[in-house]
């Protein structure tokens, strides 16, 4: 639905984030070229490689969760 909405606007397309793998899995399969968001509670040791594998283009996270090793594994 949001690839539809998106379709012929101008201006930069919208990113779509979730806490759910369910949900951005789902939102890269049907519109892979809107670029998608991973939300994180915590960070478990999985989370960069969760991400990736979602083809997410950011990561977002409490920021008590972020050091300055984090940041750069994320870039």
């Amino acid at each position: 639905e949001a690839a539809r909405l998106w379709a012929g606007a101008a201006g930069p397309a919208p990113l779509l984030s979730s806490f759910s793998k369910t949900a951005l899995s789902a939102a890269r399969d049907a519109a892979p070229h809107l670029p998608r968001a991973q939300l994180f509670e915590t960070l478990d040791g999985a989370w960069l490689a969760q991400a990736q594998a979602l083809d997410c283009v950011a990561v977002v996270a409490q920021h008590r969760a972020l050091d300055a090793g984090t940041i750069a594994d994320a870039h």
